[in-house]
């Protein structure tokens, strides 16, 4: 499910109820630890999620549409060494929405998963002259 305010249910030690269990973290992810979930749990580059509390990660159809941390997998297929970048979690430019998978404002359609800006409005005006 990819739907808002998606998180893991605390579960408590079995002989010590005071203590919370941990959980392992989920593919696509990097867990860093600190005090809440947002500065526990980052998405890799290539990887998606509905918000900063969501435990939910779901690899996007487009890799390099969706940033995030270092993601040193080798079969990530994002060009010029973009899987190592360090990103905040987000959409990359000319892309928005659910797993970054809508193009944005001034981008349009290159393959069914990608992205790219549109030529000037000129350029189609005078395709359109010439044809």
């Amino acid at each position: 499910s990819l739907y808002a305010g998606e998180q893991l249910a605390t579960d408590f030690d079995e002989k010590d109820s005071s203590l919370a269990m941990c959980h392992p973290c989920p593919e696509g992810g990097r867990c860093r630890g600190g005090d809440t979930l947002a500065d526990q749990l980052k998405v890799l580059n290539s990887w998606w999620r509905s918000n900063n509390l969501s435990t939910q990660l779901t690899q996007c159809f487009e890799q390099a549409a969706c940033l995030g941390a270092r993601n040193p997998d080798s079969r990530v297929n994002i060009p010029d060494g973009g899987a190592l970048i360090e990103h905040n979690e987000s959409c990359a430019a000319g892309y928005q929405g659910r797993l970054c998978h809508q193009c944005a404002p001034r981008y349009g359609r290159e393959t069914f998963d990608s992205c790219s800006v549109c030529p000037p409005a000129k350029s189609n005006f005078t395709l359109m002259i010439l044809n």
